[in-house]
């Protein structure tokens, strides 16, 4: 079936025998089937559910449009064991759902929750305000933090700061202003550090 421009049909498709559809196109059931059905033009199709089961081949883009104050735009449920999503670039799985809701970006069998696998794995946050960035890797087997300048600092929260680490290397406990290698502020009370060694008990 070639269509070119609209089709609005009213009722049952029925092949009379003398036209080009092929196949069995008319049930008792209301439920209309085609070998091969070609659209080339807009395609509308109104229903609670609609049900796809093939490979979608040589197509450029799926893009779904939704328009929902309630429902999600993309619902994808798993009902047996294998995985939830699949995204391929190319040959190359580069993104997984398994079926226990584990992401793996780079892995095709994410062993966390999230599982991210290159030659070097980095995670970026980007402040959008400024343009600035923080990167976490890894290699190795070792965790690095990197700022985007020595300017940037690693700042260490509770509810309030309590440490910091600057782009330059001073660390500083109570202070965020370190002027030396290792600078420690506190304002009054017991004694500002304690070395102790669990040998003795002394401190």
């Amino acid at each position: 079936l070639d269509v070119i421009g609209d089709i609005k049909l009213n009722g049952s498709l029925v092949n009379s025998g003398g036209g080009g559809l092929q196949g069995n196109v008319y049930a008792a059931s209301g439920i209309s089937t085609f070998n091969d059905v070609r659209v080339t033009n807009n395609l509308t199709v109104e229903g609670t559910t609609t049900t796809l089961d093939t490979n979608l081949i040589g197509v450029d883009r799926v893009e779904v449009g939704a328009n929902s104050n309630t429902l999600a735009g993309i619902a994808v449920t798993q009902s047996g064991s294998a995985d939830i999503v699949n995204l391929f670039d190319g040959t190359t799985e580069v993104l997984t759902v398994t079926d226990g809701g584990n992401v793996g970006i780079g892995s095709a069998t994410p062993a966390s929750l999230l599982n991210l696998a290159s030659s070097n794995p980095l995670i970026r946050l980007t402040d959008t305000d400024s343009g600035s960035y923080s990167t976490i890797g890894g290699d190795g087997g070792n965790l690095y933090l990197y700022t985007n300048s020595t300017g940037r600092d690693f700042i260490f929260r509770g509810t309030s700061e309590i440490a910091r680490i600057t782009g330059d290397g001073k660390l500083g406990i109570g202070t965020h202003t370190p002027d030396h290698s290792l600078h420690v502020y506190k304002e009054g009370g017991d004694s500002v550090i304690t070395i102790e060694s669990t040998g003795n008990g002394n401190h």
